[in-house]
């Protein structure tokens, strides 16, 4: 079932604070019974609970530590029967906003926006944050004070402000829309500065400045005239769970079903879905709600005089009348707080322990009611109902999704526990030759830029695949540098095996193999394997003179001078032949480990 309307109202006012007129405001509700109530100047504070019944609402306070006085800030407010969804706020810098978008079944969505403009904003700036809420939708409603004048919508001047929203709507193609009477009535002036700027919808409308309620704003009335379908509330129903838990027992009384596959699963869970809804369908009922909202008679009648005093001053302007309407005012505002204290004195005296409504006043005044926001996914808002059940759907599967939760040094720990080692492989050799940008080349798949800077020891875990097995190894880059040779056997204990470089450009580098790091390893690792490993092979082959280098010959030499097990060559720039050290190195090591001979030997690699 559908309700037909026949037009849209929306209300829009600078209420200059809205709590102490809060009783008006709802008798101006019920006179006029407005679909949305867009408010201005709320001087709300995050800890202040404000409602209107029948109506969701959103606000946007204004938080100034600087002011200890509640100031702007703005709110809107829809009837609970019609399909809308809150939009978040996008970043504003000049103007503060509360924002909705109407959902009508038949209609593109609607962006409507309460707007409020401050006095001391900048005038030439402020547009670009109204044009950050037209890109929310295609069809936009943007209502509320401008505090802009123009002659345009009927003010006595111009200001800078007003011929800068005007120019702003000229070359965007809004529509500007204003009443025909002023909307602000100051001391010795009139202006209208609460105005309706429109994108994309223009349906046939009335628009009217209202000579109501406490302000020096008028609340504005703006209709638009247009069929639209709104679907019946389903939710507003009583339930009765003593009945809906018979029902459901008596449906489910058989033993459970055995379940043997997913269709068989998907099959029950659809079963039980419709079970469900049948036994709340079978023990639920349509709420009747009888509760109005209700101005005591004597406020009622104070506010139609004033109403009339008011509308009679705004034509007049005569300063008789102007007074008339301030005693009428004071008299409005007493009568308010005579009622607002009669009414709170016998709510006091009618508390009981026992019914449990003082814990509920109790948890009122504690906890500031905080609306609950759409649900938003990464990309958009779920609106529908698929969107919704998509989206909660999807976070369930990331929360039962399993985290990885692998730490290599944990595992080298567990390792360790488990009396499986992986294979430690230590770099040695000249600063320079190029054993940091093989590993580099290595563990991270490019060659390293920029200068290099010398550590004492870096080390890096990696996988190695030999015959079809994962081996896990530690790789060990040390410094080649003569200041850090009283540190560097710190890291030679339990070493599988050495990868010994030399550059096959630098003569240094390739006599110290014999001068240097044979006897330094072999002092403090006897018996462990070297594999020597000539470097930047990439200069000699691109070089027409090849006598500069060392050759492949004079690397097996110096190989079998030092009983090194292997003999390689590589270039960690043009990555020729990294790979190939790293497996060969694994292959001897796996091998050696095999052989119960063996079974105590570390090898290095130079």
């Amino acid at each position: 079932m559908r309700i037909h309307n026949k037009s849209l109202n929306i209300t829009f006012w600078n209420a200059n604070g809205i709590k102490k007129r809060k009783i008006e405001l709802h008798d101006f509700i019920i006179n006029h019974s407005p679909d949305l109530l867009l408010i201005q100047e709320t001087h709300l504070q995050p800890q202040d609970n404000f409602f209107l019944p029948n109506f969701h609402g959103y606000r946007n306070d204004r938080i100034n530590p600087l002011q200890s006085k509640a100031a702007g800030g703005t709110a809107i407010f829809i009837k609970n029967h019609l399909p809308y969804h809150h939009v978040p706020t996008p970043p504003l810098q000049h103007i503060e906003a509360s924002i909705i978008s109407l959902n009508l079944p038949n209609l593109d969505p609607i962006i409507i926006a309460s707007i409020y403009v401050p006095v001391n904003s900048d005038p030439h700036l402020f547009t670009i944050d109204l044009e950050a809420i037209m890109q929310l939708g295609a069809n936009v409603i943007m209502c509320g004070d401008y505090n802009a004048h123009h002659m345009q919508w009927k003010c006595n001047n111009n200001n800078a402000r007003g011929l800068q929203l005007l120019n702003f709507a000229i070359k965007t193609d809004l529509d500007i829309i204003a009443p025909n009477s002023p909307t602000r009535y100051g001391h010795n002036s009139t202006s209208t500065i609460d105005l309706a700027v429109i994108k994309n919808f223009l349906f046939p409308y009335q628009i009217s400045s209202l000579a109501e309620l406490s302000s020096d704003h008028n609340p504005v009335e703006l209709t638009f005239n247009f069929d639209y379908l709104i679907p019946t509330d389903n939710s507003n129903i009583f339930t009765n769970w003593t009945l809906f838990t018979k029902f459901l027992t008596s449906i489910h009384a058989k033993p459970l079903p055995t379940i043997t596959s997913t269709f068989t699963l998907d099959e029950e869970i659809n079963k039980f879905t419709n079970d469900l809804l049948t036994a709340r369908q079978n023990a639920s009922k349509p709420a009747t709600n009888d509760k109005k909202p209700w101005t005591h008679p004597n406020i009622k009648k104070l506010l139609q005089v004033r109403n009339k005093a008011k509308k009679k001053w705004q034509t007049t302007r005569n300063p008789n009348d102007k007074t008339i309407l301030n005693r009428i005012h004071k008299n409005i505002k007493n009568a308010f707080k005579r009622y607002s204290d009669n009414k709170w004195k016998e709510t006091l005296e009618d508390l009981q322990i026992e019914d449990g409504f003082f814990w509920k006043m109790t948890k009122r005044f504690k906890l500031p009611f905080t609306k609950m926001s759409h649900l938003q996914g990464t990309i958009s808002t779920a609106i529908k109902d698929q969107d919704k059940a998509e989206l909660i759907a999807q976070n369930l599967e990331n929360q039962f999704t399993l985290n990885d939760i692998s730490d290599p040094m944990q595992e080298l720990l567990d390792m360790a526990r488990r009396k499986i080692k992986p294979v430690k492989l230590v770099f040695v050799g000249d600063g320079t030759v190029g054993k940091t940008s093989m590993l580099v080349a290595y563990t991270k798949k490019h060659f390293p830029l920029g200068d290099y800077k010398p550590t004492v020891f870096d080390q890096s875990a990696g996988v190695i695949e030999c015959e079809g097995l994962q081996i896990k190894t530690s790789i060990w880059d040390l410094a080649g540098q003569d200041n850090y040779e009283r540190l560097r056997p710190l890291a030679y204990p339990c070493t599988d095996i050495f990868l010994m470089c030399f550059s096959v450009d630098n003569h240094e580098s390739y006599e110290n193999i014999t001068a240097k790091w044979y006897p330094e390893i072999r002092y403090h690792c006897r018996k462990a394997p070297i594999i020597l490993v000539g470097t930047k092979i990439d200069l000699r082959e691109n070089s027409e003179n090849k006598k500069l280098f060392f050759s492949q010959s004079q690397g097996k030499k110096m190989a079998a001078k030092i009983k090194a097990v292997a003999y390689l060559e590589c270039s960690a720039k043009e990555n020729i032949g990294v790979n190939e050290v790293f497996e060969e190195a694994a292959k001897i090591v796996f091998k050696l480990k095999k052989e119960p001979s063996n079974k105590h030997q570390s090898c290095i690699l130079f």
